[in-house]
């Protein structure tokens, strides 16, 4: 095999391995915007592994003197699983009015014991977080607003806006590549006299071309 069939070899590899991604997530695969999403890998594993540590981080760690936020800080870190446990109270909280031991029990069990949800649970009551009740426990105000000025924190962070910014620009890319398939399959475009390069190359047009060639490569 010469350089140019591995070189062939490994390209359609890869978008069949980024394909079966998509499938298993139920998305519609493109080439092109896959294509694009490739060159910029590396800026993308970056983006995605800083992204949790950005969230993550408290107000006074984003700006000096910046005391938003302090009981929430201190609730989260009252337990070694506080982060998660706390923000699915709060997201639980922020879409129904209440929600029982039980149900926290059940949505928070991938990432936490009871006892530990328990105990979290008291100390957000002890704080003046949560309300506790006969029909589950109920965010208060402290919490809601508190929670809105991390929201504010970190929604003005242009590390956090530099993550979004890529998520959209490739759900963009995505809308833009079906819609152009949408108009082929409806035979409003020719699909043969548009395709890219890569495109037919993946979907195998010129195997013919590529792969019936001699090896002339001796290395």
């Amino acid at each position: 095999m010469n350089k140019l069939q591995k070189k062939m070899t490994l390209f359609k590899t890869s978008l069949e391995r980024a394909k079966q991604i998509y499938d298993y997530m139920d998305k519609r695969f493109s080439v092109n915007p896959q294509i694009v999403l490739w060159r910029m890998r590396y800026r993308a594993i970056y983006l995605f592994s800083a992204v949790g540590l950005w969230l993550s981080q408290h107000p006074d760690e984003m700006a000096k003197g910046a005391l938003y936020g302090q009981t929430i800080k201190k609730w989260r870190l009252s337990s070694k699983v506080g982060g998660p446990l706390t923000r699915i109270i709060l997201k639980t909280l922020t879409t129904q009015p209440k929600a029982t031991l039980a149900e926290l029990e059940v949505l928070c069990a991938p990432y936490g014991k009871r006892t530990a949800l328990k105990k979290l649970l008291k100390v957000g009551v002890d704080l003046g977080l949560l309300r506790s009740t006969c029909e589950g426990y109920e965010a208060t105000d402290l919490l809601i607003d508190e929670a809105f000025d991390r929201v504010i924190f970190k929604i003005l962070d242009d590390d956090v806006v530099a993550f979004c910014e890529f998520v959209v620009m490739y759900k963009n890319l995505r809308e833009n590549a079906k819609s152009v398939g949408d108009l082929e399959t409806q035979n409003r475009l020719s699909r043969g006299q548009r395709r890219s390069l890569s495109e037919n190359i993946f979907y195998g047009e010129y195997d013919d071309i590529i792969f019936s060639g001699s090896d002339d490569d001796q290395d």
